[in-house]
């Protein structure tokens, strides 16, 4: 979505996902901090990102959108303005204090074989070994993703909200007609 959104070239995605995950910071999706791995015989087969969201303070959002513009300068920011007030009008709120979860990939041959629920079931068994799991998990997805929107529902999470109206400006950014936000209660 960062190459529509500003115009980035994939060399320009690189660096910038570089430069993001090279920093410190674990308080938002692009930190190699916040990326856990699943395995199999040795082998990774699925990752996502796991962050819990800052009661105050800045928003992970904000967070990626200061690197972003730091990376594409004032002026190519200001150019995209317009595209960039449009995903953050139609994207879903985080909630303060909730684990997020978010920039998940599985290896196509170890798709619809629950890997996507072992991987999370890891990631809430970390956060709990850690003294860290707060009262419920979220995950923002794409609308048009119904197969993971499905592994989430086998994973235990239910839709609580979707983008009310499908905005023309955001499906010709994102291919999409919004985003889905799907929660799930833990112990």
């Amino acid at each position: 979505m960062y190459e529509r959104l500003v115009d980035l070239t994939g060399d320009e995605i690189d660096r910038f996902l570089v430069d993001m995950l090279s920093n410190d910071g674990s308080d938002h999706q692009l930190t190699f901090r916040t990326f856990s791995v699943l395995e199999q015989s040795g082998v990774a087969v699925a990752c996502c990102a796991a962050w819990i969201e800052a009661a105050r303070g800045r928003p992970s959002g904000l967070s990626i959108a200061m690197a972003l513009s730091r990376f594409i300068g004032t002026k190519r920011w200001r150019e995209h303005a317009s595209a960039i007030g449009v995903v953050a009008e139609c994207a879903p709120r985080r909630t303060p204090m909730a684990l997020q979860l978010e920039s998940f990939y599985v290896e196509p041959a170890h798709r619809g074989r629950g890997a996507t629920s072992r991987l999370i079931e890891g990631v809430l068994t970390t956060f709990a070994d850690a003294g860290r799991l707060p009262a419920f998990a979220e995950i923002s997805l794409l609308q048009e993703n119904r197969a993971a929107e499905r592994a989430y529902s086998n994973a235990g999470f239910e839709v609580v909200w979707r983008t009310p109206l499908v905005d023309e400006r955001l499906r010709a950014l994102t291919g999409s007609d919004g985003f889905v936000q799907m929660r799930r209660a833990l112990p």
